[in-house]
Parts: C-alpha cells; structure tokens; sequence
C-alpha cells in the first residue's frame, strides 16, 4: 500500500499575525539590536546601490550568437545554398540550441543562433567558434566567417554623429570627396578611441563613402598587349604588395632587405610598370588605364538635419551596466574631440544614461511622495510623530532590502524592478474574510 505524500502545511493568516506579533514584541523589547538591523540594512542598501547595474528596462532578449560571412561576388541564392545552409547544417547539435535563424542578402549572410536561457554566453560562443572551423572546408574558398560582438538587442547606449562644423565650409567637404573624409576620420581617429571604453562591444558605422583607388581599364587596349583583366588584377595585386627579403652581414652588422612597393597614392598606382616579352621598354599602367582615388559601392546612408554624415552607434557588452558605460562613453567622446581636425564635430545625439536618470528620478520622486503621505495621514489621525516617522523608515528599509535582493542575485535594476520595490504593501497577502474559506484546498469553487 503506497503512503500518501506528506505536505508542509500552508501557514494560515494567523499563524503570519502571531510571527508578525513576535517580531514586533522582540523589537521592543531589544531596541539597541533592532537599531543595529535597521542600520546594517541602510549601509546594505546603500553599498548594493553602488555595485547594482542599472537600466532603462529589463532586458528580455534571448541569448544569440550571430555567424557573419562577407560574401561580396555571390548572388543572394548562391550565397543561401553554398555558405549559410552549410553553416547552419555544421551548428545543429550544439548543447543548448534552440533555435537557429538565418538572413541572406546581396554581399552578405547572417547566421543567428539561439541558445536556452541560462546558458553562458561566452562558453556558448567558444562553440560556434569551434564548428566554425569546420565548416570552413564547406564553404567557397576566401570566405572568412566571423561572430558579431556579444552584446543584446537592446545594447545600443550612445549614438553619435560626425559632422563638419557650419562655419567651416570648403571645397574639400562637400560631396562624396567630404563624405570619404569623415569616414576616414571615423574609422581611423574616432573609433579606435571610443572602443576602448570598458564595457563597449564595438561602435557601429553608418554612412559616409569607404575609400578606394579604382583603376578603370580601357578594353581597347588590353589586346594590343595581349593582355586581359585577370592579368591586370594580377599585375596591381603583386606590385602594390610588400615583399619581404633577407638578412646580410656586413662588418659585423645585419642588414635586412625587403621591398617596398605598396603604393600609397593614385600615381604611384599609375606608374607600376607593365613588362611585355617582346618590348624592350616596359610601359606604366597608366598607358592602358585611369586610375583616380574614389569609393566602394555603398548600401547606405545616414543624415543629420537633411544632410548627409557619418553616425556611430556604441554597441554595449550583455549584463554591462548601461548608466556607467553611457557616461563613460560620453567621457571618452569630448577626448575624441579634441584629436579632430578643426572643421570636424561630434555631436551626442541618444544618451541611455539620461534615460536611466529619469528613472532614478521617477523611482525617488515616487517614494518621497509615498512617505510624505504617509507622514501626512498619520499626522493627521494620530497626532503622533513618532508613529508616522516609523511606519516612514519602513519605506526606506524595504527599498533598502529591495536593492540588496537585486544586486545580490544579479537583477538589473530598472523602472519595473525599482518601481516595484518602493511599495511595501504590494506584496502582502490580503487576509480573507475568514478563516473557513482560507482553509479550503486550491480549485474549490464556492
């Protein structure tokens, strides 16, 4: 005969009333240890404050890892069927995979990976990693796939634009030519600075044209020489290239060689020599090709105020605390700035740490307004100051709790997790009407 379960019986409201009761009696009685507790609680509360990561709102996103491929000669569905369904067929099997999601456009494939919640992010992406070198051997060779930056889909805290100031117009920031300026000095003055900051991700760019030499060949004059394209991609690969050499001994001393032939403007491209077997004269590049300083194909474009500039967007870590890292972020922007050129600005255009004050100033705003009423009501009915200033200390002793709970278990704090924990009553069971109907088992319907 199998023995029935044993329960722990649900404690009734007046078991609660007479703990509550014992509670309340001690702390009369032992008042100099009751002071000690509430003391520990506000310097708890207090250093949990400190060390609690604060933010706008929870984030709920899900755990991902997103597999990035540039695949810049491929169709959209040649670049579906020969890199990412071979990718997503190498991560099936993963531990804790859920889910596995994919997105292919012209020039690129992305890969995005779902884990269960609670897995570790970088142990999750030490995996991927992994089953990325093996379905490097399936996919077109040169193809190097790569993961995105561990941070959440709500990790944007800082957007800022590049821009030239009004009151220095030239002719060289105007057009593409000034576009291709400013994101020069994005990628190569300003991002390297802001991605220091601790806690950043990386710093997305958005606008602006990249800079290239582009050598336009006249299809005319490649027969003459015998030449195709294939030959002069060839030709401008291997003398634009730094060869290296050897080491000679001299008098003791070493002496390395090596060759320096990238070119570092549009003449020196120009003047790479083509050397004919049959012509005892080698000809430049130039003879059968322009060669001018211009941009890639571009697939997209940011503006500020109806003209175009270069934006950045600071991607922020997963589980950072959004509030230090906006601030130290706009920190590391003013020295930025002072490393531009002096027709160049930064301006701050989305700051998540104004954002987090506001709720620090709404949760404060709150519970000053709680605790005045307290003190008002109480005044007003029992005349007694000692009565409304206990029932008052109450409010910052539960939020005191409230933050030390938070930042004990990891909880980001937020308008939802502040805004909850600055009423005491809101979690408290209502006592029912009696104690017959409190007796009866879950489900019953009276």
């Amino acid at each position: 005969m199998n023995k029935p379960l044993e329960t722990q019986p649900t404690p009734l409201p007046g078991d609660i009333d007479r703990l509550l009761r014992a509670i309340i009696e001690r702390s009369v009685k032992y008042r100099s240890a009751a002071l000690l507790v509430a003391v520990v609680i506000v310097v708890w509360g207090v250093w949990s404050a400190s060390r609690l990561s604060l933010d706008v709102t929870p984030d709920i996103s899900n755990l991902q890892v997103q597999v990035l491929t540039p695949v810049p000669n491929l169709s959209p569905e040649e670049i579906e069927t020969s890199v990412t369904r071979p990718i997503e067929l190498e991560m099936f099997g993963l531990p804790g995979l859920e889910q596995v999601r994919s997105l292919t456009r012209f020039g690129a494939s992305q890969v995005c990976l779902i884990f269960s919640d609670g897995a570790d992010l970088y142990q999750s992406r030490q995996m991927v990693s992994e089953r990325l070198t093996q379905a490097a051997d399936k996919i077109p060779k040169g193809l190097s796939p790569k993961l995105a930056p561990p941070n959440s889909g709500l990790g944007e805290v800082f957007t800022y634009a590049l821009a030239y100031r009004t009151n220095c117009a030239t002719g060289t920031n105007a057009g593409e030519a000034g576009l291709r300026r400013l994101k020069l000095t994005q990628e190569f003055v300003v991002k390297p600075c802001l991605k220091s900051v601790k806690g950043v991700a990386d710093v997305n760019t958005t606008g602006g044209y990249d800079q290239e030499m582009v050598v336009e060949v006249d299809p005319l004059k490649l027969p003459n020489i015998g030449f195709d394209l294939n030959d002069v991609a060839t030709l401008v690969e291997r003398d634009v290239a730094v060869g290296g050499g050897a080491l000679v001994e001299r008098d003791g001393n070493q002496f390395i060689i090596r060759s320096r032939s990238r070119a570092q403007t549009s003449n020196q491209v120009a003047n790479v020599c083509i050397k004919l077997p049959w012509v005892l004269r080698a000809q430049p590049l130039s003879t059968i090709a322009d060669i001018t300083m211009g941009s890639k194909i571009r697939l997209g474009a940011a503006t500020l105020n109806g003209e175009e500039a270069v934006l950045g967007t600071a991607m922020m870590l997963t589980g950072e605390n959004a509030r230090a890292v906006a601030r130290s972020f706009r920190d590391a922007l003013a020295e930025a700035q002072s490393r531009l050129p002096a027709d160049m600005e930064l301006r701050p255009l989305y700051d998540r740490s104004e954002l987090v004050d506001g709720v620090i100033d709404t949760v404060g705003h709150n519970l000053t307004l709680a605790a005045g009423l307290v003190i008002a009501i109480l005044l007003l009915f029992l005349r007694s100051w000692r009565a409304a200033l206990i029932v008052a200390s109450l409010l910052l002793l539960s939020f005191g709790l409230g933050l030390s709970g938070l930042a004990t278990f990891g909880i980001m704090g937020s308008l939802l997790t502040l805004g909850a924990i600055d009423h005491p009553q809101a979690g408290r069971p209502r006592r029912p009407a009696n104690n017959r109907h409190a007796s009866h088992p879950a489900g019953h319907r009276h």
